[in-house]
């Protein structure tokens, strides 16, 4: 009978062993062990069997114990503080379980060698040299909500005799971004920090999906790049409307504002708008034509224009090209048209830029203007492509420019990793013997 009973009580408390029932009562006793001291009081069992019972009762509990551990890491494992995703160029991210947090890496290397030469009259523009123009590395992600993400990008390129003012290490992103609205057709968002300023279309695309090596002398002349300021940028109709407006030092990139007109209120900021419409759906600033290719072989058409406008109350500059800056411009208004069409393997890009300085000493005031009209097709899809190019600056007080160039471009995964040659014809339009012919060979890599 004894025997029965210490079964049946044992197995009465193996069966209760729950996690609530391996709870402690204030004495620190289980309550298996509690109920079998009542046991023993009252006779029903003896000091062996009260023995017996709890140690089968304490070796079940650590059992318990054990198991409930190693579901415990496993668990972990399974959803870990940390996890990883990535496997492509530029994809490698790690984020938080929640999803809430994460950081990307990207990185980008250029290496150039380049050889100019120029006519009779021009000599000292003879050169062959070996750079890299870009070597950056870009954090990424978001911060602690999927409506705020975050990107810093630092640049580490090499000194060239064309640009001996390039630094040896520079900041270029550097923002955090909130997001203001989103449904399934719009969203809005508002960006802080140093981004591109939203003025033309060419200088929007990253420097590693460009046609030719470089941008164009008009790009460069007539639009910002990055600046720190704030832009609010809204897509609209699923993407066929895009809206930016923008604000910035107006004093280039890393610099800080340096006030106003003297004797005026005036801020001295940039300020800009920039509209542009994508009439057959979104098209990414991309100058090659990886997206006219569509699905299952087909091709897509892709068409985006648009125009931008900017007001820079002081930017300090020698516009009349006599060698002083005491001239800088007080107002300097601009305004840029863009057009940009993906038709199967073609890409085409127009911009044009018109700009009016007014004179701070003097009076009077400066027109400028200039275009940049591209065409690159890929003659063997994502392997081969060849470009055409033509961009023109035209001073009001400087000697005007011209650029054509040829090139060819040899993707062995897209922009990911690709070889490119131009040869470009330099011409001063306004001066005889300063004209000059250059080749340049660039390979990339993004990592």
């Amino acid at each position: 009978m004894k025997t029965l009973t210490r079964a049946a009580i044992g197995a009465v408390l193996l069966a209760s062993l729950t996690p609530a029932a391996l709870a402690r009562d204030d004495d620190g006793k289980s309550v298996e062990t509690a109920i079998l001291d009542v046991l023993l009081e009252r006779g029903i069992i003896d000091e062996a069997t009260y023995e017996e019972l709890v140690g089968m009762a304490e070796r079940e509990r650590a059992e318990k114990e054990q198991v409930a551990a190693l579901e415990s890491r496993l668990e972990r494992l399974a959803h870990p503080d940390v996890s990883t995703s990535g496997g492509k160029p530029g994809k490698l991210q790690f984020s938080s379980d929640d999803g809430k947090w994460s950081l990307g890496f990207k990185g980008r290397l250029q290496v150039r060698v380049e050889a100019q030469q120029g006519e009779s009259g021009n000599r000292k523009a003879d050169e062959v040299n070996f750079s890299v123009p870009r070597g950056r590395l870009a954090f990424f992600g978001k911060a602690g909500s999927d409506k705020v993400d975050y990107k810093l990008e630092i640049d580490t390129p090499t000194q060239s005799k064309v640009n001996s003012s390039t630094k040896a290490l520079s900041v270029k992103d550097a923002y955090v971004g909130v997001q203001l609205q989103k449904d399934d057709h719009s969203k809005t968002g508002l960006k802080v920090g140093q981004f591109k300023f939203p003025f033309g279309r060419e200088i929007q695309a990253s420097s590693s999906k460009l046609a030719i090596v470089d941008d164009s002398i008009a790009s460069k002349e007539f639009a910002p790049d990055r600046e720190p300021g704030a832009m609010v940028a809204s897509d609209l109709m699923d993407g066929k409307l895009q809206l930016f407006l923008g604000l910035s030092n107006g004093e280039g990139g890393n610099g800080a504002n340096q006030d106003g007109q003297d004797g005026t209120s005036s801020t001295g900021l940039r300020r800009g708008v920039r509209v542009v419409f994508n009439p057959l759906g979104y098209v990414n600033e991309d100058l090659s034509a990886f997206q006219g290719q569509g699905k299952n072989g087909a091709w897509d058409t892709k068409i985006a224009f648009g125009g931008s406008y900017m007001v820079n109350a002081d930017q300090p500059a020698d516009v009349d090209g006599d060698g002083t800056a005491g001239d800088g411009r007080s107002n300097d208004r601009s305004v840029g048209y863009e057009m940009q069409v993906v038709s199967g393997p073609l890409a085409f890009l127009y911009e044009m830029y018109d700009r009016t300085a007014e004179l701070n000493h003097g009076g009077g005031q400066i027109d400028d203007d200039g275009h940049t009209i591209q065409l690159a097709y890929q003659v063997v899809p994502n392997e081969i492509e060849l470009v055409a190019a033509v961009s023109e600056v035209d001073f009001d007080a400087k000697d005007d420019l011209r650029e054509t160039t040829l090139g060819v471009n040899y993707f062995m995964d897209k922009h990911n990793s690709k070889l490119s040659l131009d040869i470009t014809r330099r011409e001063n339009q306004t001066t005889d013997g300063k004209d000059a012919t250059r080749v340049r060979l660039q390979s990339q890599t993004i990592f």
